[in-house]
């Protein structure tokens, strides 16, 4: 978590997150590697744009943890098409690291006769074991959805237990969530641009995000690079099926994402696959 004197910046993982926090670093000065950041960490800096405090952890970090005296701010943070997060982590491969095992098998108890070479398994197969937990529940939310409720909203739990088709595509979701500004990662410098330049960044200072280089976190031992495949090649008919069916909430707050998918169902129903 960052915090500045007009927004508070959590990381979501897997969504450009990384590249944000590197930009605000480098404008307020700061020399400080969140990466390596704790649970414990608590850092306040004194900056041309007043105080900026490096708070941890670094990951999965929520609205309701943001400290009193900053909870009023802005929440800026980034969102990443749902059909491409799942490869990325499915390629990053955190969830290969072998002391997780005995978790997964308590939460999935027929893990080594579903997926007998475990971690070795393909993304679809790779797509019902991150969604277990909602699997094993009845439910048919998933788990990115789950995450983003839980990360941006007053009251998850409620918010969760009476989800129905039309709660975003309403409108109606805006009076259960905190106040936050997303960053689509598919466009970040720009729109990271764009939200310095409205809270009174000098456009001179902040020019360079437009021409920054995507920041790519360096995957664990376990992970592996996608070598510049698109997330759409992973797919199937079926695999974007139930990546649209379980994520439609996320998927109707924003349809951008949606639309991206159109053009691998087209494929799909002229192949047949």
């Amino acid at each position: 978590m960052l915090i500045t004197e007009n927004f508070v910046v959590l990381h979501q993982p897997k969504t450009g997150g990384t590249f944000v926090s590197d930009a605000l670093l480098r404008i307020h000065g700061v020399v400080c590697n969140v990466r390596k950041i704790g649970k414990s960490t608590n850092l306040a800096f004194e900056t041309p744009y007043g105080e900026f405090i490096v708070r941890g952890p670094k990951h999965n970090t929520g609205c309701d943890e943001i400290p009193e005296g900053h909870k009023r701010k802005t929440v800026l943070t980034t969102v990443r098409n749902p059909y491409d997060r799942y490869v990325s982590l499915y390629e990053f491969g955190w969830w290969k690291k072998e002391e997780y095992l005995d978790w997964y098998r308590k939460s999935m108890p027929d893990l080594d006769q579903r997926y007998p070479a475990f971690p070795d398994i393909d993304f679809t197969d790779y797509l019902r074991f991150a969604n277990r937990r909602e699997i094993a529940a009845g439910t048919d939310i998933g788990i990115q959805t789950v995450g983003f409720i839980e990360r941006y909203f007053k009251d998850a739990k409620r918010v969760l237990a009476e989800l129905d088709e039309d709660y975003f595509s309403s409108g109606r979701y805006r009076a259960d969530m905190f106040d936050v500004h997303f960053l689509q990662t598919d466009r970040l410098n720009r729109d990271l641009h764009e939200f310095l330049l409205a809270v009174g960044y000098p456009a001179a200072e902040i020019a360079f995000i437009l021409e920054l280089e995507k920041v790519v976190p360096k995957a664990p031992p376990e992970g592996r690079s996608r070598e510049g495949r698109s997330w759409k090649s992973y797919y199937s008919a079926q695999s974007l099926e139930f990546v649209r069916h379980r994520e439609r909430h996320l998927l109707a707050l924003f349809p951008d994402f949606e639309l991206s998918a159109a053009s691998v169902r087209q494929k799909s129903r002229q192949t047949g696959s």
